[in-house]
């Protein structure tokens, strides 16, 4: 997951992911991002190359021994779903993770892990704004496709001209422009936060994916895609989809 570069240039086509400066210092300081988190929670090691190298076919299906947790409906998926990543998913890039699925159909899959951030600063993103990025503002990790590119979510009651809408309140956005006018006016993480890399797959991959019980099956909300603390909010939902699991 990605599955492979087909559902790459596939997801790259649809969305359209605006290149950062400078590329090369942007791209190592994600690369290590991935490695300390997939270390942190699966206990593996991995080189940056590894790291942000397009799986294989099936990989993250391959981490979740067969009916061992319930399965979500594959009926579930679409765009705004939120992919709550199951307590047995050992899959490096995505253990412990939460995915918005901001789009979904006959072409494959494509989301966003809103639950990871990294060390890059948006003002070594956006050099041209450091001073309206501020020192402590960083880029969140949205997958192992293209950590060379950004993508941004913005929060706004009202619609945002330029943006594409993904459930209430939350709009993607793809354009330089259009993501340097939201640094400018938000430069905390509470409305507006860039991604590094998105994470795609193959036709039928995540429908397999989710009947092996890989993904739990949510509906996404703002307040879950902006939560103020994102590195402790897949053990909140984890928990809280179990419950609601159980009390059925």
């Amino acid at each position: 997951m990605p599955a492979n570069p087909r559902s790459a240039r596939v997801a790259s086509r649809r969305q359209g992911v605006v290149p950062v400066a400078p590329g090369a210092d942007v791209v190592r300081a994600a690369a290590t991002a991935v490695v300390v988190f997939a270390a942190a929670v699966a206990g593996v090691v991995l080189t940056a190359a590894a790291a942000v190298t397009t799986p294989a076919a099936g990989a993250v299906a391959s981490q979740v021994p067969f009916g061992l947790v319930p399965r979500a409906r594959v009926e579930q998926l679409g765009p705004g779903k939120l992919l709550v990543a199951a307590r047995e998913l050992r899959e490096p890039n995505f253990a412990q993770s939460l995915v918005l699925l901001v789009d979904h159909g006959p072409d494959g899959a494509m989301g966003l892990v809103v639950n990871e951030r990294t060390t890059v600063t948006l003002s070594r993103i956006f050099p041209g704004l450091m001073a309206a990025a501020g020192p402590r503002a960083v880029a969140f990790l949205g997958g192992p496709v293209t950590p060379g590119g950004a993508l941004a979510l913005a929060r706004s009651p009202a619609d945002v001209e330029g943006a594409r809408r993904v459930i209430d309140e939350v709009y993607l956005i793809q354009t330089r422009l259009l993501m340097e006018e939201w640094v400018s006016r938000e430069p905390e993480t509470t409305r507006f936060r860039v991604f590094l890399g998105y994470a795609g797959w193959a036709p039928g991959q995540l429908e397999r994916e989710t009947e092996l019980g890989a993904w739990l099956v949510m509906d996404a909300s703002a307040d879950v895609i902006f939560d103020p603390d994102p590195d402790t909010i897949w053990g909140r939902q984890i928990a809280r989809t179990e419950w609601r699991r159980a009390a059925r």
